[in-house]
């Protein structure tokens, strides 16, 4: 996968399902082993604010493994947390400054409510397994995961890469 397909796409599925049924429980499971059941309230430069029965809490983007519905744990437990590479932090970072920039941009924001309405493309960016590859940050799992080839193949994505391709070029990484 090219890095002009790569980063967008981990964007992409970040923007969009944080704000996916905010009304639903979340299971965030985090790199130091703990597990967190709560409803998102807001995604705000790269940090959760999450409703717990015990409060509200942040949890930054970059101590979460994994985020599921609190459904899809019961059937699909975590995984156990893993050390990232040091290419995949970074990744990490530049995605976290990309969606600010992002959520700023009036323009960029309306692109994305669009395509949030592509029911195929929601049922891919909401696919439990798509998700957790795109949260490893790692390249190679991620162009292996079948969903991303079909998510580039469809126009709205491949307007949304090149849009984003375009604002932004100096900030999109290369693939490690």
């Amino acid at each position: 996968m090219t890095k002009k397909y790569f980063f967008p796409i981990i964007l992409l599925t970040l923007l969009i399902v944080p704000n996916l049924s905010a009304d639903s429980l979340k299971v965030f499971a985090l790199k130091d082993g703990s597990i967190i059941k709560g409803e998102i309230l807001e995604f705000n430069q790269g940090v959760y604010t999450v409703k717990t029965q015990l409060g509200q809490i942040s949890i930054p983007d970059d101590t979460i493994v994994t985020m599921s519905s609190n459904d899809a744990q019961a059937s699909n437990p975590a995984p156990q947390p893993q050390t990232q590479s040091t290419n995949n932090s970074a990744i990490m970072g530049q995605v976290q400054q990309m969606q600010g920039n992002i959520m700023a941009d009036p323009e960029m924001v309306a692109e994305i409510q669009k395509i949030m309405q592509d029911s195929e493309i929601m049922s891919i960016l909401t696919d439990q397994n798509f998700m957790n590859d795109v949260l490893t940050y790692d390249p190679n799992r991620i162009e292996a995961n079948k969903n991303t080839q079909q998510l580039l193949q469809k126009p709205a994505i491949q307007n949304l890469i090149n849009k984003i391709n375009q604002k932004y070029p100096q900030t999109t990484p290369a693939k490690p």
